[in-house]
This record gives structure tokens, C-alpha cells and sequence, in this order.
């Protein structure tokens, strides 16, 4: 049996919600330095990121495809989604980047390179403060190469170089969808993403050495998004054809051999199979936890939570290193778990009081004539 063709897709709230606090959770170990044993796969912060950008690319395209507003309206509605929460988050990053290293460097444990780099970032920041500021304003931090502005990306909320890479995405992302939207330039629009990505990871990469928070760094996960919900109304019609969809994907990630390509890819795989299909028991059971109600709740207050959570968790941190109360790698975990609270409860009255009543004015105040079918109808499906 198939998902209901036309129902929200409430569970992608839910899989954003898992992701953030992946990302909550790897900053735990990296802070507690328990990168190198059993717990270090928690650590890889950059696989729910890569899920976030996935996410972002099939919100977007679905949104556009059902959407009669012009560019300005689109744009500014993406800015009233992002720029509240950013805003407070450059607030807090500029509140709180001293912090990090003196707790590094008390600490004792922390991988002395990693130290370093933070070191490096610091004295940036403490040498170009208002152009990093600046930067972050703009939300273009994360397009601005080392030469230009060390450790631009992630100098003053490390998790926020994402939203620098998803502002670069909303800029061009009608364009994106419009080409893959048709199935003439589809391929097309494919073969020169590839070429672009190949240039830039070959040439440029060295030039973002912190995070790849330059849009053509990341630009096939989102078109990993935005082909899923192009095709979705198509491949939901048969169960046959999304497992197979699922399959195929998963089989060309595992040709990458790279643990950071694999598991996004079987997490999208397998999230999208467990929405779109009904009777077969792993994924039943997979996607009655992505139908969770508090899931769901906490995926839909998960943008603010993923902003704030590295300031808290940074002047937490130093405070407890400055007291003495950090006196092994566990003992650190389990109390930089205790911001856990703080994080939720500053997410949940950010969403109550600020973003969804911004939002639902921008979806009024911003709007063209809206399509009443939410899927992503607009598209010319191929034969």
C-alpha cells in the first residue's frame, strides 16, 4: 500500500528533527574528545548536514513547483524563514567566540590541531571583527575563500556556515528547478552541475578549508532533493518503483566508498521509501517513528535548535572547565547534555512567538496565486 499522495509530509520534519540533534550530539563528543573510540561516529556532524541539504533541496523544488509567487516574493519569503533565527544566532556567536578556546586549551584532551585551527580563527576574529560581522549579515560568510577572510565560514557560530550555503542555494534554486523541470534541459542541467562540482572540488577546495560551505561544493545533494520530489508524484504510484529508485541510489553511493556519501544517501533512501510505502515491516517501523507526534514537534522547532545550540553549548562548556567540574571525557558528555534543556526551551519559544507567526505573514504578505495541491504538480513529468 502507498502514503497518501497529497498529505504533508510531516515525517521530513520529523528526520530534520533526528538530524539536529545529531548535530547537538556531535558537538558533545567533540568537546568531550571522545572522537577516537566507540562513540566517534556520532561525532560526524557533517552527515546530518548533508541530510539537512538534501531535505532543503526537496522543501525548495516541491515549494516552487507548487508555487505561483515571482522571484522577490519567493526570496523574501525564504528570508523571513532564515533571517530571524540567523540574526540571533550572529548575535550569540559574537557574544561567545572567546569562549571556545581558553576551554580547549583547559581542557587538556582536545586534539591539539583542532585547537590550533580555532586558535587561528580567533585571531581573525579579533582582527576583523565588523568584516566577519559583516559577512554574516549577508549570510555570504560561507562563500568567502581563506585568502580573503580567514575562517569566514564558521568563525562566529560554527554550525552556521550552512545557512551561508542556503542562502547561495535560495538565490538560485528557481533557476535550478526550472531546469530540472523540464525534461529536455534536465540532463543537461545534471551534466553541468557535475562539471561545475568537479571544477570546484578539484581546483577550489583547498580555498574553504573548514567546511565546504561553498555552494558548488554541495550542489548534487541538493539536486539529490529536488530529483526526488521532481519525480516523487511519479515513482509513489508504484511501491515497486520507489524501492527500486531506493536501491539504485544506495548502489551508486556505495560505489563512492566514503562513509560521508553512503550514509546520507541511505538515510534519504530509506526515509523516502518509508514515507511513500505501506506493508513492509522495517520500513513500517522506521516510518511510524518518523510519524511520531513529539518527532514531529520537535523537527518543526529544529532550525532554531540547530542555531543555537553550539553558543550554549560553547559558554556551558567553559564553565564548567573554569569550575572543575570537567574531570573526564564522560563526565564531560554527560554534563554538556544538561544544555539539552536550555537549547529545546530557547527553540520552542523561537518558533511560538517569532517564526511561525512570521511566516505566516510572509506566506500571505509574499504571496502569488497559490496551487491548492502542495505536491509538486507544476512539473512536466517525462513519459
Amino acid at each position: 500500500m502507498q502514503a497518501h499522495k497529497n498529505q504533508k509530509l510531516l515525517e521530513l520534519d520529523a528526520l530534520r528533527g533526528i538530524m539536529a540533534f545529531w548535530v547537538f550530539v556531535s558537538h558533545v563528543v567533540l568537546f568531550s574528545g571522545l572522537t577516537t573510540g566507540k562513540l566517534s561516529f556520532l561525532g560526524r556532524g557533517e552527515i546530518p548536514v548533508t541530510v539537512f541539504i538534501v531535505l532543503s533541496g526537496f522543501a525548495i523544488a516541491s515549494s516552487l513547483a507548487a508555487s505561483d509567487a515571482t522571484y522577490s516574493q519567493y526570496l523574501a519569503r525564504r528570508a523571513v524563514r532564515i533571517y530571524p533565527v540567523a540574526m540571533i544566532g550572529i548575535v550569540l556567536g559574537v557574544l561567545t567566540w572567546t569562549y571556545f578556546v581558553p576551554f580547549a586549551r583547559g581542557i587538556g584532551w582536545l586534539d591539539p590541531s583542532w585547537v590550533a585551527i580555532y586558535d587561528t580563527r580567533t585571531a581573525s576574529i579579533s582582527a576583523n571583527l565588523w568584516q566577519h560581522v559583516l559577512a554574516h549579515l549577508f549570510l555570504l560568510h560561507g562563500a568567502i575563500p581563506e585568502e580573503l577572510l580567514s575562517g569566514a565560514p564558521t568563525s562566529l557560530n560554527g554550525p552556521m556556515w550552512s545557512l551561508s550555503l542556503e542562502w547561495q542555494f535560495y538565490l538560485v534554486a528557481p533557476l535550478l528547478v526550472a531546469a530540472l523541470s523540464a525534461p529536455k534541459e534536465r540532463w543537461l542541467a545534471l551534466a553541468a552541475a557535475i562539471l561545475v562540482m568537479s571544477i570546484f572540488a578539484f581546483r577550489y577546495r583547498w580555498h574553504f578549508p573548514s567546511q565546504p560551505s561553498f555552494l558548488p561544493f554541495m550542489l548534487g545533494w541538493f539536486f539529490l532533493g529536488m530529483l526526488t520530489a521532481i519525480y516523487y508524484r511519479r515513482i509513489i504510484q508504484s511501491s515497486a518503483d520507489v524501492l527500486a529508485a531506493s536501491v539504485a541510489i544506495v548502489g551508486v553511493a556505495i560505489c563512492s566508498s566514503t562513509i560521508d556519501i553512503l550514509v546520507p544517501v541511505v538515510i534519504w533512501a530509506v526515509s523516502v521509501s518509508c514515507i511513500s510505502v505501506r506493508g513492509i515491516p522495517p520500513l513500517d517501523l522506521v516510518g511510524g517513528l518518523l510519524r511520531t507526534r513529539w518527532l514531529i514537534w520537535f523537527g518543526e522547532r529544529s532550525y532554531a535548535f540547530y542555531v543555537f545550540h553550539f553558543p550554549v553549548m560553547t559558554v556551558w562548556a567553559y564553565w564548567l572547565q573554569k569550575n572543575g567540574f570537567m574531570q573526564s571525557k564522560i563526565a564531560c558528555a554527560a554534563l554538556l547534555f544538561c544544555s539539552l534543556p536550555v537549547v529545546v526551551t530557547a527553540a520552542w519559544l523561537s518558533y511560538k512567538y517569532m517564526e511561525k507567526p512570521l511566516n505566516s505573514w510572509a506566506k500571505d504578505r509574499f504571496s502569488g496565486k497559490r496551487r491548492p495541491d502542495i505536491a509538486v504538480s507544476k512539473i512536466e513529468y517525462p513519459a
